[in-house]
């Protein structure tokens, strides 16, 4: 897949649905950015929080660009979503599983973490990304947290 295949670079009228990946045993990605704001004052934090949900919202209207907004990092259709929100680098990985293509499913939410040791950057980030790889693939059974029963 390329950066340009993501549905977040595909302006629509309609907005794609979001779903946070619900895996037994792990946090989802929502508790993820709440963890990584935890750290700020309630004013940065609702600041700071206001651009994921926004960027989030961007990304449901197909109107993030290929390689500054959104880059696809795996074969599974996973794609980062990225921005700097004051030097703080975010990253939400999310899936555009092709069996529900009004559908995005954040997986993973993390600020990226740089090293003076650039491989030591990318495996910290290649951890990140199998992570999120993991998730989509656990979630396909169980549509990332909605039964399949009854379907």
């Amino acid at each position: 897949m390329r950066d340009s295949d993501s549905r977040c670079t595909k302006p629509r009228e309609l907005p794609l649905d979001w779903r946070f990946a619900r895996i037994p045993g792990e946090s989802t990605a929502k508790e993820e950015i709440h963890d990584c704001l935890a750290d700020l004052t309630e004013t940065d934090r609702q600041l700071h929080l206001a651009a994921v949900r926004g960027t989030m919202r961007a990304a449901a209207a197909g109107t993030l660009w290929p390689r500054t907004g959104v880059r696809c990092v795996s074969h599974e259709p996973v794609f980062e979503l990225r921005w700097n929100e004051n030097g703080r680098l975010w990253r939400l990985y999310e899936g555009e599983p092709q069996a529900e293509p009004n559908l995005l499913v954040a997986l993973r939410f993390h600020e990226k973490q740089i090293d003076h040791d650039a491989r030591l950057t990318r495996s910290l980030q290649d951890d990140e990304i199998g992570v999120a790889e993991r998730r989509y693939a656990a979630g396909i059974a169980t549509r990332w947290g909605e039964s399949m029963v009854g379907r």
